[in-house]
């Protein structure tokens, strides 16, 4: 899971990536292409939305697991 939370933080970034070279093309004289700029900015804000609800699902997980454990050492 913290391989498939890495590719969605790192897609956010590209996807933002995006947004700014649609918006950044004016700045060379071309016209703002806003299908990159909205593709990205949804992109992006959709994949790190999920990449921090898999995060927290993950750190929880983990949690649980290292309390589970401290219980049975001192069981022992």
């Amino acid at each position: 899971m913290r391989l498939v939370i890495l590719l969605l933080s790192m897609g956010s970034v590209v996807a933002y990536g995006h947004a700014l070279a649609g918006w950044g093309v004016k700045f060379l004289g071309g016209e703002i292409n806003y299908t990159y700029v909205i593709g990205g900015l949804v992109g992006g804000t959709i994949s790190g939305a999920l990449a921090l609800w898999l995060w927290k699902r993950w750190l929880d997980k983990e949690a649980k697991m290292m309390e589970s454990v401290s219980i049975e050492e001192k069981s022992d």
